[in-house]
């Protein structure tokens, strides 16, 4: 037994260690997103929302086995990433409906990732948010994205689960403001908006949020590897 006043962390524990699950992630160093993630993409209408999902995707060659897209209206970039993948490695739903729920999806131990692309309109968001809650321990781990052009419109139980936001442009102040409400960022709402428009002020750019890091300095970046430098007291992992 130990005596000491401390919490034991007992995930350093080498015998926990070696019950952990190990993704494969190779390309890490040059997304800075750890996996299986659960991804909120924000970006009003003709805000480039696809586009950083296609180069997310194409950052990260042989991370997923499958990819799964779910989405309404046909978009060429799913058609060009659909031509260059292959049918067999990406598969498509038009209904929600068509997705399989979380116990019956057929991965076996793979990783993949599942896209909820303008799923927001749908009003029973039930088997969305059975995935953000269960997805990550599901095969090999699903990672997901859900785009949105409002982060006010995403239903609060998947939007507490997001642990990375990938802001491209937001339709006004009110989204910045419940984002500081939703998660712990150790900003106020006059920094975060300074580094926001920092971070976006050339089309197509956004700023990165890992909601989960402990160090203030590694939280925020524009892009994928740019980190704004926050806190001069912050601790480095």
């Amino acid at each position: 037994m130990s005596k000491s006043n401390n919490m034991i962390n007992w995930y350093e524990h080498k015998d926990v260690k070696k019950l952990v699950t190990k993704y494969h992630n190779p390309c890490f160093p040059d997304t800075q997103i750890n996996i299986p993630a659960r991804i909120g993409i924000i970006a009003a209408s003709g805000g480039f929302k696809t586009q950083f999902l296609l180069n997310y995707i194409a950052k990260s060659p042989d991370t997923w086995s499958h990819i799964f897209v779910v989405y309404k209206a046909s978009e060429p970039l799913y058609e060009f990433l659909r031509d260059k993948i292959g049918t067999k490695a990406i598969t498509f739903f038009t209904k929600l409906s068509d997705l399989p729920a979380p116990k019956d999806i057929n991965i076996g131990q793979k990783q993949v990732l599942l896209v909820f692309d303008d799923q927001v309109v749908e009003k029973d968001q039930k088997k969305i948010e059975e995935y953000f809650i269960r997805g990550r321990k599901i095969g090999g781990g699903i990672t997901m994205c859900y785009l949105s052009q409002s982060f006010f419109a995403i239903p609060t139980l998947i939007r507490r689960q997001f642990n990375y936001l990938i802001i491209l442009k937001l339709s006004g102040s009110r989204d910045l403001n419940l984002i500081l409400r939703n998660y712990s960022l150790g900003l106020n709402i006059e920094d975060i908006t300074k580094i926001y428009k920092d971070a976006t002020k050339e089309k197509g750019n956004f700023l990165k949020i890992d909601c989960e890091c402990r160090s203030d300095n590694k939280k925020y970046s524009k892009n994928w590897t740019s980190f704004y430098h926050v806190d001069d007291d912050s601790d480095e992992d």
